[in-house]
C-alpha cells in the first residue's frame, strides 16, 4: 500500500479520533473499550507507517513496531474485559 501524504494521513488521524469521541456516546462498557483500543491500534499503526516512515522497510523494525502495538492493544483489551475497568 502507498503512503498517504502527510495531509490525508492527518485527516485520517482526526476522522478516527473525532469516531472514538463518537463512539463514547452510543457505546458502553467492554464493547466501548475494544472499539476505542482497536481505533488506537489503527492510528498507532498509521503514525508507525506514515509518519515514522516504516511502511517500506524490510526486515524486523516494521513487524517489531507492529508486533508491539498489537500486543499492547490486546493486553488492555483482555485486562478491560476481565476487570470491568475500562481505559
Amino acid at each position: 500500500m502507498p503512503a498517504l501524504s502527510p495531509r490525508l494521513a492527518v485527516i485520517v488521524l482526526i476522522s478516527l479520533t473525532l469516531l472514538s469521541y463518537r463512539l463514547h456516546d452510543d457505546l458502553h462498557g467492554a464493547v466501548l473499550a475494544t472499539c476505542a483500543l482497536l481505533l488506537s491500534f489503527c492510528k498507532g499503526q498509521l503514525i508507525v507507517d506514515d509518519f515514522i516512515g516504516l511502511r517500506r522497510v524490510r526486515g524486523p523494525w516494521r513487524l517489531l513496531f507492529s508486533t508491539y502495538l498489537g500486543v499492547l492493544t490486546t493486553t488492555l483489551i483482555l485486562i478491560s474485559q476481565k476487570t470491568g475497568v475500562h481505559p
